[in-house]
């Protein structure tokens, strides 16, 4: 199970690798390819999206905190360049990895189709080494699905899971009380 607060901001970032590949000790500095006008502060969640999977379908794997201020890998000790993913790109520190290997947090088509993600098609992280700013509304999404934990880690059929996803998207889309802050 994981814990997952509301910060000031959220983003989500696309992993070029899952995280739990290497020890998570290993997991320290994400590259980013785009950073655009964002300015991160510490302590803020990097949702983590992972498309590589064969066993699961694309989606949030885990999250991780922002750990330090954005910048290029001359300026990171030597010693420490071998925990950056791409090193031709922007670095930023994270700490605190919360990943899963085998299930998703939220599969990527249930998250796209929440309402908070689907403004204009604006909040949608297209490439690896991107970060799209979410804002903390996805947070509260996420928690509100957390709610419904059982009901994905339960013995059901695909046909079952499809239409609680299906309801919660509904109950999402159509702002029912079940998802108001």
């Amino acid at each position: 199970m994981y814990y997952l607060y509301p910060t000031s901001n959220a983003y989500i970032y696309c992993l070029p690798d899952h995280p739990v590949k290497k020890d998570a000790s290993d997991f320290r500095y994400l590259s980013i390819r785009k950073v655009g006008d964002s300015h991160f502060t510490i302590g803020e969640t990097i949702l983590l999206l992972y498309r590589k999977s064969k066993t699961t379908p694309p989606g949030i794997i885990g999250f991780c905190k922002v750990a330090g201020e954005l910048t290029k890998v001359r300026e990171i000790p030597v010693e420490e360049q071998k925990f950056c993913f791409k090193r031709t790109y922007l670095q930023l520190p994270v700490s605190k990895l919360h990943c899963g290997i085998t299930s998703n947090m939220i599969d990527e088509d249930v998250l796209y189709s929440l309402p908070i993600m689907n403004e204009y098609g604006k909040m949608r992280v297209f490439s690896e080494y991107n970060l799209v700013n979410v804002y903390d509304s996805i947070l509260y999404a996420l928690m509100e699905y957390r709610k419904f934990w059982f009901v994905w880690r339960a013995a059901r059929t695909e046909l079952e899971v499809q239409q609680y996803k299906e309801l919660f998207i509904h109950s999402a889309t159509k702002k029912t009380p079940l998802l108001e802050k």
